[in-house]
């Protein structure tokens, strides 16, 4: 009897070691709130209105086909140019982000422009001010 009690304690732990660190169905989020400006290069003006995001991707190989996914949070700049991201995504879906990237747009309005953020959301905890974002009119 004895020796079931111990083979059911083992399966029990064994279960119970196995469990991954993440809970799959809930988003995860860097300790970090990325904030700067967004101006026009040729005025040297501040832009309002434009949208910045912060998007969260993974990707891997499958059996056939290759996957990918990815999450983002947003925001819009302020009269000053001013924009504060509250969160960044660092795990979703059942995945780590493997790369991280802020872009800005407004409409077709100016240029599009994409910052790789990947390696400073992980080595930097906090309030992270990034540099000030120069963008151009098209039209």
């Amino acid at each position: 009897m004895k020796t079931k009690f111990y083979i059911f304690i083992i399966i029990i732990l064994l279960f119970a070691a196995c469990e991954h660190p993440y809970d799959t169905h809930r988003t995860y989020y860097y300790d970090a709130v990325l904030e700067g400006y967004v101006y026009d290069i040729n005025t040297q003006q501040p832009i309002d209105s434009v949208t910045v995001s912060a998007t969260s991707s993974a990707s891997g190989s499958g059996f056939i086909w290759g996957w990918s996914v990815s999450e983002k949070e947003e925001c819009f700049t302020d009269n000053s140019g001013y924009y504060k991201i509250q969160r960044v995504i660092s795990h979703f879906d059942g995945h780590d982000a493997t790369y991280v990237y802020l872009s800005v747009w407004k409409n077709n309005e100016y240029s599009y422009k994409e910052i790789t953020l990947t390696d400073i959301l992980k080595k930097q905890t906090g309030i992270i001010r990034l540099d000030t974002i120069w963008v151009y009119k098209l039209h």
